[in-house]
């Protein structure tokens, strides 16, 4: 398998010179995996939770794998993108802070692993090794706070790209990605990437987006979604409401 590279991944649109791309907005990819084009285990689910605030968000992540062999544990590393350690042109917004990364709702340790691509340099993953007992769901989750990213004279934004996920086994099942903006954000202009397909609370402060039955790898449709804002100068106001949410508690791993 060759090894995904998040710059290749990235809409071309957000690869401007004007643009500062935030950590954290990639999947997990299986690491090392040398023995056919995709893993054995499939990620059946994935559901991303952003605490989104004006400067910064906090990043809840959980995915469900499944071994699909009939026989034996499979042992895979799973390694989450690292573009501020990688190779890549273009500015950074800053590394991820706070990050902890559990399996089955126990913490375990995460370590960088670095690796010469020939056609993207040095690629870094943050990378966790776990167990998929046949036929068994494993639930992986990772958390993480990520300053966001920003264009030029355009909007700042959280941006998540699924096509890490790709070489995994099969299709996912559901992807179910959910936004919850601070308080006075629902002020804002909101410019979502894909356009159609989200839904918006009646207080206007959470937003969903749900894909089923998807490949990331080819369906075009299906390889990125972004959630960008333009603050109205009122909105910060003297209150400060917008500046006060920017100490978000992290949530807890979920049960399934």
């Amino acid at each position: 398998m060759k090894l995904l590279a998040l710059l290749f991944l990235l809409p071309l649109s957000l690869l401007a010179n004007d643009t500062a791309m935030h950590d954290g907005g990639a999947g997990p990819e299986p690491v090392g995996w040398t023995s056919g084009e995709e893993s054995v285990v499939r990620m059946v689910r994935e559901e991303i939770t952003v605490e989104m605030n004006p400067i910064d968000s906090a990043v809840h992540c959980r995915f469900v794998f499944v071994n699909e062999k009939k026989n034996g544990v499979a042992t895979q590393q799973l390694g989450f993108p690292d573009i501020t350690r990688s190779q890549q042109d273009g500015d950074i917004m800053g590394a991820i802070s706070e990050m902890r990364s559990f399996v089955n709702g126990q913490e375990v340790e995460t370590s960088l692993v670095s690796k010469e691509l020939a056609d993207f340099g040095k690629q870094t993953w943050h990378v966790i090794t776990a167990q998929f007992p046949p036929g068994e769901e494993v639930i992986v989750e990772r958390r993480f706070r990520t300053a966001n990213g920003a264009t030029a004279g355009g909007p700042h934004f959280f941006g998540y790209t699924t096509q890490t996920g790709g070489n995994w086994h099969g299709r996912i099942a559901k992807g179910t990605f959910t936004v919850h903006l601070a308080e006075g954000m629902q002020a804002a202009r909101l410019e979502l990437e894909p356009a159609n397909g989200w839904q918006r609370s009646e207080d206007g402060r959470r937003l969903q987006l749900v894909w089923t039955d998807f490949e990331p790898r080819t369906e075009v449709n299906r390889h990125y979604w972004s959630v960008g804002w333009h603050f109205p100068g009122e909105a910060f106001g003297d209150n400060g409401t917008l500046r006060d949410a920017l100490a978000k508690p992290y949530l807890s791993p979920s049960s399934d």
